[in-house]
């Protein structure tokens, strides 16, 4: 059933996004050497600069959602990311398992994220919990500080509230493909438990879109760029990118745009984004 109306004829939406900002979750894990420099991780200094050129040969603006941690060390990127037309979302503090966080510690992570966004003149509209499952006090927490929308696991664009939800896909994301982290969710999902090729994420990714245009709804494609090192994943978002670029049909844009486009007609949205709780954070 279609999810409704987009603007100028397009068929369907849909975002490019990326999670994660250098070693923000290593730290929070505990895995990232204590004898090791932080600001400089590959994921920033090698593997995003490559999918930035991506994202601009094809003209095609992102969402990022970044750790409020980051804002202390990679305020340079951050800035960057905002003169050349991407957005910058909000990722928690180091990327806790968000729905676990205990309602006094989430507002404080709330309130300490976004008074390092503030120092860099950075005001995020847009929250993805980590984990992909929101709390119980989140919709409050996010109206509170003047959210539009939040991208959690779930099947439909929704809007409940004045929050719009633009969900992502568990098993349309390079994490679920690439990293030894998702072995438990790939079974409980009914794959491998072993890493599953980027090609067969690529074939994939063809299949949602394909779902996408017929059903004329949304999802945000998610790449996580420490995961995006090698040639052959890299590959993987060039198609993408490419295909949703060269395709008159498909609305390409970041999430801010989506979620006023749902704000503006909120008429043509269910209430009820259809959350999926699995995570691959138990």
């Amino acid at each position: 059933m279609s999810q409704g109306r987009w603007p100028d004829g397009y068929q369907c939406a849909i975002s490019i996004t990326m999670d994660n900002m250098g070693e923000a979750a290593e730290l929070y894990r505990g895995t990232w050497p204590s004898d090791r420099t932080v600001g400089l991780h590959p994921a920033v200094t090698q593997y995003l600069p490559e999918m930035m050129l991506i994202l601009d040969e094809y003209a095609v603006s992102a969402t990022y959602f970044v750790e409020g941690w980051s804002t202390g060390h990679y305020p340079g990127v951050l800035g960057s990311l905002r003169r050349t037309g991407h957005e910058v979302a909000f990722h928690g503090w180091q990327h806790e398992p968000w729905s676990q966080l205990s309602p006094d510690d989430e507002r404080e992570l709330f309130d300490r994220s976004l008074n390092g966004f503030a120092k860099l003149g950075l005001t995020v509209r847009g929250f993805r919990p980590p984990g992909g499952v929101l709390t119980d006090l989140s919709p409050q927490l996010l109206s509170e500080n003047g959210f539009t929308y939040c991208s959690p696991a779930a099947a439909d664009a929704a809007i409940r509230d004045g929050i719009v939800y633009l969900p992502f896909s568990w098993t349309r994301i390079d994490a679920y493909y690439y990293s030894d982290a998702f072995a438990g969710l790939r079974s409980v999902k009914g794959d491998s438990e072993n890493p599953i090729a980027p090609a067969v994420f690529q074939d994939r990714l063809d299949s949602l879109i394909d779902e996408r245009l017929a059903s004329g709804g949304y999802t945000a494609l998610l790449f996580h760029p420490f995961l995006t090192s090698t040639e052959d994943r890299l590959d993987v978002m060039r198609h993408t990118v490419r295909r949703l670029n060269n395709d008159s049909r498909i609305w390409c844009a970041p999430c801010r745009e989506i979620a006023q486009w749902v704000l503006e007609h909120p008429e043509e949205f269910p209430p009820d984004p259809a959350f999926d709780t699995t995570t691959w954070s138990r």
